[in-house]
């Protein structure tokens, strides 16, 4: 068996400013799409219009938040569920 607290202790933490886009683009993904389920799903699978898996973009780069961000808000217009209106689109 694998002492899990060696391992966590051997990562190395992404940059605060990766860590701000990450919790930004899943707050977004969670409040304007009909479930989190949903949410999970559009964030971690390959999309083909973005060009990646959507996290990776919105980590990687502002440019990459904001192209995922105007995604999900597509994504959201389109969905039917309680999340889709009037949900805050922040940008910096």
């Amino acid at each position: 068996m694998t002492n899990k607290m060696a391992f966590r202790a051997n990562r190395t933490r992404p940059p605060a400013d990766q860590q701000e886009r990450q919790g930004r683009i899943a707050r977004i993904a969670w409040l304007t799409l009909p479930d989190r389920d949903m949410a999970m799903l559009f964030l971690n699978e390959h999309n083909e219009a973005l060009g990646g898996r959507p996290i990776d973009l919105a980590i990687e780069s502002e440019e990459g938040l904001l192209a995922v961000e105007r995604a999900i808000r597509d994504l959201g217009n389109n969905a039917d569920g309680p999340n889709n209106a009037e949900t805050p689109m922040t940008t910096k």
